[in-house]
């Protein structure tokens, strides 16, 4: 890994590189980040946000034949997050991932943008969250695609599981689309679970806090999967799902504290 500084406001990957990212940010305050990828290059960004409160916007830029591949993990107390990815050249494709987690009394905005200004331009946007205890989650997703976009095919799909009474969470799903010659969808899914959902693996002698921990990582797990580095998904699925204690920030792990604006950048070739 090539250490990159503290949280640099904005990156380039030149024309025919790969390359990946890894930021972790657990501080308090805001975190604007552009990131622009040249013809033919091609980027991973994974953000793992455990930050009290902040204010965190992400733009990204895709060139002819680029890709850009947002993957963002938040279990931040009180966090407002906005992503914002353009794709401006011919054949370029942006992707994003994204997962959620909110527990005790989290209060969560996160707002995903997938821009399509060039034509046959590719990316889909999935968003999987879970709310626990009394979690408040807004979550927004959004596909544009301009007059100048022709041959774009992009999906949106929200999913979320609600696992209290008092957690809540507003999906809000939007498609703009002001070209015919295009393929777009979007799908969203709210599941709340109940007193029987968890009877069921208690039936076969798996406590209620460990099957509750199941589902959720089960449910998460699958955007985690898709982080290329292995030593970064251990590590976010180490600081997400830890194996001891019960409900609550014992059970799930406590957000690393941080002192104003804390942050750390990394990359690699993969």
């Amino acid at each position: 890994m090539v250490p990159l500084g503290a949280a640099p406001k904005e990156l380039t990957v030149k024309r025919g590189r790969s390359d990946c990212f890894f930021e972790k940010w657990n501080g308090q305050g805001d975190r604007i980040i552009d990131i622009a990828v040249q013809p033919g290059a091609s980027c991973v960004f994974v953000t793992f946000n455990q930050s009290g409160t902040s204010k965190i916007v992400q733009r990204g830029r895709v060139e002819k034949g680029g890709h850009l591949h947002w993957i963002n993990v938040t279990c931040g107390k009180n966090v407002d997050h906005v992503l914002e990815s353009r794709v401006c050249g011919e054949g370029g494709v942006s992707t994003i991932d994204w997962i959620f987690l909110g527990m005790e009394t989290d209060t969560q905005h996160i707002r995903a943008r997938n821009i399509f200004d060039a034509c046959s331009g590719r990316g889909d946007i999935t968003i999987h969250g879970a709310a626990l205890d009394a979690a408040h989650i807004r979550c927004e997703g959004k596909i544009e695609i301009s007059p100048f976009g022709d041959g774009t095919q992009t999906t949106l799909r929200e999913g979320v599981l609600i696992l209290d009474p008092e957690a809540s969470v507003r999906v809000i799903p939007c498609l703009d689309v002001r070209t015919n010659n295009v393929k777009a969808s979007h799908a969203a899914t709210v599941s709340r679970l109940t007193d029987d959902d968890v009877f069921y693996f208690g039936s076969r002698g798996i406590a209620r806090d460990a099957a509750r921990q199941m589902l959720v990582e089960g449910f998460l797990g699958e955007i985690i999967q898709r982080v290329p580095d292995g030593n970064i998904r251990k590590k976010i699925q180490k600081e997400l799902f830890p194996k001891t204690g019960s409900r609550g920030p014992q059970f799930w792990g406590t957000p690393l504290k941080g002192k104003g604006h804390m942050g750390e950048t990394v990359g690699f070739r993969p």
